[in-house]
Parts: C-alpha cells; structure tokens; sequence
C-alpha cells in the first residue's frame, strides 16, 4: 500500500512537470503495459491489484499535468504585457497602505475580478498597487477601472524564490497597477464570495478591538502577516514567540479540543433531556456529535485562516486522530504521513513547490 501512495505522490508531483499531451501518452502505456502483463502472467489473484494500481498512477499522472495546464491557461497572455486593459472586481484581504512620501502613498491589494476573457479561462485575482489611493478602498469594496497588468515572472537564474510556483498556487493571474478606478455597488456573477463571507467573519470577530489588539488577533489567530507594523515585528522577534504567528497544527489542535469539549458538553444536555423527558430514541448519534463538532469546527477555522498547506495537514491528521480515538483500527505511521501528503496534492498538485 505505501509503495502505491508514494507512486501516485511521484506521479501527481511528474504530472506538473510535463505538458497534458505528454502525460496522456505515458498514462495509455502504463495502463496498456499493466494489461499486457496481466494477460501474459495470467495473474487472476494479483491482476486486479496490478490494473488498479496502475489506473491509479494514471490518473494521478493526469491530475497534476492538467491541474497545472489548467492553472496556465487562467494567466495573462504575454501579449497582453504592459497593456492597459479593463478590469472589474472586489478587494479581497487586507489593503496594504504606505506613505511613500509627504504627498504620496500606496495602496496594494488583491483583487479578485469578475468573469472576463483577458486570458484563455479568464483572470480571478491579480495584486495590484494603486497610487494615492481613494479613502473608499477597503476590504470588500468592488471597483472598475484601467490596470497595467504583467504575468508574474521569477529571476532568470533560477536560484531565487520561485515566485511564479507560488502565484499559481494562490491562483494570483497577474500583478500590476491601476491607472484609474471607480467605486461599484453590485457584484457580477462570476465572483467568489467565500473570501468575502471570511472577511466579514473576521470583521465580526475583531469588532470592538483597538486597532492594537486588533492586529495581535489578526497575526495570531488568523495568521494575517500584513496586520503587524514594523515595531510589532521586531517585538515577537526579539521576544522569540515569531513562530506563533504561524497557523498550524497548534492553533487546529487547541481550536479542536475547545470543539470537543463544547459538542461534548451539548451531546450530554441532549441526552439528559431526552432521559427526562422519556423519549426511547438512540443516543448513538449524540455520542457521536463531539467528533462532528470537532471537524465542522476545525474545518472552517482552516478556511478562515487561509487553507494553507500546514493547515490542511493539521486538519487531516486531526480528524485521523479523533478517528482512531472512536474506533477500534490500527494506522501505521508511515501510511497515515504519506496519506496526508496525498490528499494536500490532490487538493493542490502545485503543493510540492511550496
């Protein structure tokens, strides 16, 4: 078994390496080769084991190249480098604002745009500095206007970050800048507004905070870097607690026990009642609502926070861990770790780049 998670891992990580003609060539020969094999060996006890594992591997194979053609397709064109063109979207996440001098500042933000075809599947977001920007400009505000908008492009050394890996992992198109801009109220069809119902939940969330506080909530809850200032980040790295700002496994973890306890505390009162009240029902389904509480709980906590690769990772061996607590099974360690590493890439092929 573990010989075959890491193949499909091998396959889903080869699949983003090579264009989708290629890995439909090398899927066909896997498959036929697993199926000349099986008639030739006439293997009937393993022949089914041997066919699905090797359509495992091709689909695998085929997920992670066309993931990431898929990925290429949504970027801007080259012909379309340095080129006004119109936009129209809402701001997602936090407006970063810099005074670059006594009479001029910036504003950098994402943008995620409507349906559009400036590129072969359209734009979703681009990052975007907009110079002396209106007060209007916030979180969730929708806007059309002109921007002068590039591919993202990374050193031509290769030796550096690979910043074009880690755009298309956010599904950020293009980066650039506005020209010109002007507020709107509706919202087309075609934008996600999961971000905007996070945002609002934070918003509700950080309601009534000092703007202090606010982004001490922000940086160690929510795991939102662009919250601190320059002397907030020189105070947690001088005080050594910089690894807190970063969401994981702990902060899942403590968000999940809370649920635990919570679902449990609410599954005991239900049963109680139900007992007072002499209703003859089965309580197996409150027994289990702490552990459905915990995972509801935890899940949309790693939505809030972004779905990073380590959050999802969390999650998983989170609810791995409530499911060997509930049930009488046994997981080797190895096993379980090459599982999570399979879902975040199936999740996101482009994971292993980051």
């Amino acid at each position: 078994m573990n010989l075959t998670l890491l193949g499909c891992l091998a396959a889903l990580l080869a699949g983003t390496l090579i264009p989708m003609s290629s890995a439909a060539l090398i899927s066909v020969a896997i498959v036929s080769c697993s199926l000349a094999m099986v008639v030739i060996v006439r293997a009937r006890n393993s022949g089914l084991k041997v066919i699905l594992t090797s359509g495992a591997l091709a689909l695998s194979l085929l997920w992670g190249s066309g993931f990431t053609d898929a990925q290429l397709g949504h970027r801007l064109p080259d012909v379309l480098y340095g080129q006004d063109v119109s936009v129209t979207g809402c701001i997602v996440g936090e407006v970063d604002r810099q005074n670059l001098s006594a009479s001029r500042s910036r504003a950098r933000f994402l943008l995620e745009l409507h349906a559009n075809s400036l590129s072969i599947h359209g734009l979703r977001s681009v990052r975007v500095s907009w110079f002396d920007a209106p007060d209007w400009l916030m979180t969730g505000a929708c806007l059309k206007g002109t921007a002068r908008l590039k591919p993202p492009r990374s050193y031509a050394n290769g030796l550096s970050y690979d910043y074009v890996a880690s755009m298309m992992f956010q599904k950020i198109d293009a980066t650039g800048y506005l020209t010109r801009g002007e507020q709107v109220e509706s919202v087309a069809p075609g934008v996600l507004l999961g971000s905007d119902l996070a945002d609002k939940i934070k918003q509700v969330a950080l309601a009534g905070l000092t703007p202090e506080s606010s982004a001490w909530v922000k940086g160690l809850v929510f795991g939102d870097k662009a919250a601190f200032s320059g002397e907030q980040w020189r105070r947690v790295r001088d005080s050594g607690t910089l690894h807190l700002l970063v969401v994981s496994g702990l902060h899942v973890s403590m968000i999940g026990a809370m649920a635990l306890f919570l679902g449990a505390l609410v599954a005991r009162l239900l049963i109680l009642f139900s007992e007072l009240l002499l209703v003859k029902r089965s309580i197996a389904g409150l027994r289990a609502l702490p552990v459905a509480c915990a995972l509801v709980v935890t899940a949309a906590y790693v939505l809030l926070a972004g779905s990073g690769i380590s959050l999802i990772r969390a999650w998983f061996m989170f609810a791995v861990a409530l499911a060997i607590w509930k049930l009488p099974m046994r997981v080797r360690r190895a096993s379980l770790l090459l599982m999570a590493a399979l879902v975040i890439m199936i999740i996101n092929p482009l994971s292993w780049t980051q």
